[in-house]
């Protein structure tokens, strides 16, 4: 339909009122990120899973992380992060995780 043979209401404010859907506000995206200096400490990871608790971030970045991409699925189970997306580390330096929620 064309603006010309749009119906147009106006409340009684003067102000155009809408007859179509509306949208529902975005709620906001929670992100957690972390210089971790190495995820290979047990009491680094309960802390991790600690603050992720608290805070209940929808997406968690890690950098850091200087363990190989096949051990982060522990870590990811036990912070209960549904997806995960891991660069492994080179040697002892490096690596990268972004974690996130589902829905």
């Amino acid at each position: 339909m064309d603006r010309k043979n749009q119906k147009t209401m106006r409340d009684g404010m003067g102000r155009f009122k809408s007859s179509g859907w509306r949208s529902a506000l975005p709620r906001a995206l929670k992100i957690f990120s972390w210089n971790y200096c190495g995820v290979g400490n047990p009491a680094t990871v309960h802390e991790l899973k600690q603050l992720l608790i608290a805070n209940g971030p929808d997406v968690v970045f890690l950098c850091e992380t200087k363990i190989h991409s096949n051990s982060f699925s522990l870590i990811r189970s036990i912070c209960r992060m549904e997806g995960c997306l891991v660069a492994s580390s080179e040697g002892k330096s490096g690596g990268l995780a972004l974690l996130w929620r589902e829905g």
